[in-house]
């Protein structure tokens, strides 16, 4: 399991020795999907989780282990997977229902959870639920608390709270080191570094990731962890306008991430890419670049298309409902080639509430249209299989009353319940409906628009 954690392939081999006993099989199979995430291999970790899923319902008893969920959670959060973090909430949720050991964990997940949405403000107060705010609430030390510590100096630098950043993760630092708490610590430290860096304090943070990426080699870490630091250190060399540093951990980055072009892990590296060019620092490798190098054969690319991958890259740098709405109602508008559109929020025993429009005005009318039809829609809508059927009188209604030139499009979150509606005007693209992307997108519209947030 630590091998697995540190994201080193030989745990592979011990997790097929664990598959022969019946009481461990699901969770070998879960300890291999570790390793696959660590190597940033989404498409062979999601072929596990399934396989393990199918033999923990065909299983005689109860598995024996759980511990591959703290690794799966560290990978998902890493890569800033939001599907893949919801999932480990639903595995989370039961057992923290029985044992209490559990919430701590769960409540972990949660604020990981949010910080991926953009939630930034509900994800520090989960944060402070787990680990407190200054060295006085520190207290025991527990399995989850460095990961909660790098969470939530992360989750303060991406705020703007460099200075709480700082002395938030130095008293982190210093609370681990007098525990001997040394590679688990290594998220504390790179997060730290990004916010010594936005303090402009360039030496200070190179030489951090530098001393955590030598520790990490000599551990053999690879995979996301190492991938992570390298990262790091190449945004530090982007800010501070070091070309040399930037191609030498730019290219390091491309090797560690380079089995994730199709999922969310290539969206990070993309994102990496994308500020290296905004700043003209230099030109950073593609991850394609990297698939004949390979240390072992991982089946990631067997497709090109990805709506997960998309969504992701769209929902970078938001930090509200209404700014991850505004950026789905533009890529939907793009995917049907639309001149126009809104976008609605669905919440239980509320009328739809807009949250996004491009090129076209609000109107009166067409909200309390949606608020009669769009509830019968949702009441009469019974199957887990599919999104709801639009009757096609709303669809003509819609067409000759309000200009909608698209049947309504439902976006669906994790569970496949609606939590947005989408109307496209001016629509020249297919006409079929984008199920895909209306899937990718509907997990990052999950909350309500806090106090003080514009909405159109």
């Amino acid at each position: 399991m630590t091998a697995a954690a540190l994201g080193t392939l030989p745990s592979e081999k011990w997790s097929a020795l664990m598959e022969g006993d019946s009481f461990q099989r699901a969770n070998a199979l879960y300890v291999r999907r570790s390793v696959r995430l660590q190597q940033g291999d989404w498409e062979g970790a999601e072929e596990l989780r399934k396989q393990a899923e199918q033999f923990a319902l065909e299983a005689p008893g109860r598995q024996m282990f759980t511990t591959s969920i703290f690794i799966e959670l560290t990978a998902h959060t890493l890569a800033r997977d939001l599907v893949g973090t919801k999932q480990i909430i639903d595995r989370i949720e039961p057992l923290a229902r029985k044992f209490e050991g559990w919430a701590p964990w769960k409540m972990l997940a949660q604020a990981e959870l949010e910080r991926i949405r953009g939630n930034l403000v509900a994800a520090r107060g989960l944060y402070e639920k787990c680990v407190g705010t200054d060295v006085s609430s520190f207290g025991r030390v527990q399995a989850w608390w460095p990961t909660a510590a790098s969470g939530y100096v992360e989750t303060l630098v991406e705020l703007g709270h460099y200075d709480e950043a700082r002395a938030f993760g130095l008293a982190g630092i210093d609370f681990c080191k007098e525990r001997d708490i040394r590679v688990p610590s290594h998220g504390i430290s790179r997060a730290l570094a990004i916010a010594e860096a936005r303090l402009g304090d360039y030496r200070a943070a190179a030489e951090r990731l530098e001393a955590v990426i030598a520790e990490q080699q000599q551990h053999a870490i690879t995979g996301l962890q190492l991938g992570a630091s390298y990262e790091a250190r190449a945004r530090i060399a982007i800010w501070a306008g070091d070309r040399e540093a930037l191609a030498q951990f730019g290219r390091l980055t491309a090797t560690e991430y380079r089995y994730g072009r199709n999922s969310p892990l290539g969206a990070r590296y993309e994102r990496l890419m994308n500020e290296a060019g905004r700043a003209a620092a230099g030109r950073l490798p593609n991850l394609a670049e990297f698939s004949s190098t390979t240390r072992v054969e991982f089946q990631s690319d067997k497709h090109g298309g990805n709506h997960a991958l998309g969504a992701m890259l769209a929902m970078q740098g938001t930090t509200t409902l209404v700014e991850r709405a505004a950026r789905a109602l533009e890529m939907l508008c793009s995917e049907q080639t639309a001149s126009g559109g809104q976008l609605y929020a669905l919440r239980p025993g509320e009328g739809p509430e807009l949250l996004a429009s491009q090129a076209v005005s609000p109107n009166d009318e067409l909200a309390t249209f949606l608020s009669e039809h769009v509830e019968r829609t949702l009441n009469a809508w019974t199957t887990i299989v599919d999104v709801p059927n639009v009757e096609h009188a709303m669809t003509t209604a819609l067409a000759e009353r309000f200009g909608v030139t698209h049947a309504p499009v439902f976006l669906i979150d994790e569970h496949r319940k609606p939590v947005a509606l989408a109307l496209l005007f001016g629509t020249t693209g297919p006409s079929e409906p984008p199920y895909g992307l209306a899937a990718a997108l509907g997990p990052y519209l999950v909350g309500e628009a806090k106090e003080g947030e514009s909405t159109p």
